[in-house]
C-alpha cells in the first residue's frame, strides 16, 4: 500500500542504501534500498509518492522524469508536440538501462503545453520472490 517492500538481505550481505533493486531475472528495475539492517532492507519502489527516476522511453526518443504517485503507478510529462504510444516501453537511464514499464494511459490536454503518460510496474510486485541488487556495478 505504501509502495514499499522488505527483502531478506541487509549489510551483512552487501547491501547498501541507493542500490538498485532489478526483478525478472534483473531485467526490470523496481526501486531502490531505501535503508538497510544487518540481515534486510527496505526497497522504495519506483512508484512510491514523490519518487523521482530519469527514463526515457527509445521510440519516441523522449526523455524525462518519472514521479512516482502510489498504488504502483508513475507518471511523467511530455511535450504534447510529441507523439508517444500506448505499449511503448520506458527505460530508467543509465548505465546501465533497465526496464521500468510500458507507457500504459496518456492523458492529452487541448489547452496545456504537455500530456501525460502514466505506467504501472509491468510485473505485480505481490508475486515478486527474488530481487538482484546492483552492488558496485555487478549483481548480487
Amino acid at each position: 500500500a505504501d509502495d514499499n517492500i522488505v527483502i531478506d538481505a541487509g549489510k551483512e550481505e552487501g547491501v547498501q542504501a541507493g542500490a538498485l533493486v532489478l526483478a525478472a531475472g534483473g531485467a526490470i528495475h523496481i526501486g531502490t534500498i531505501a535503508q538497510a539492517s544487518s540481515h534486510t532492507a527496505l526497497v522504495r519502489l519506483l512508484s512510491h509518492a514523490g519518487e523521482k527516476t530519469n527514463v526515457y522511453a527509445s521510440e519516441s526518443g523522449i526523455s524525462s522524469v518519472a514521479t512516482g504517485k502510489g498504488g504502483g503507478i508513475l507518471e511523467m510529462q511530455v511535450p504534447a508536440s510529441i507523439i508517444v504510444h500506448q505499449g511503448e516501453p520506458l527505460f530508467s537511464a543509465g548505465p546501465p538501462d533497465f526496464l521500468v514499464g510500458y507507457i500504459e494511459q496518456i492523458e492529452k490536454s487541448d489547452a496545456g503545453p504537455f500530456q501525460i503518460a502514466r505506467t504501472s510496474h509491468p510485473v505485480a510486485i505481490t508475486d515478486v520472490r527474488l530481487v538482484f541488487i546492483v552492488i558496485q556495478d555487478g549483481y548480487e
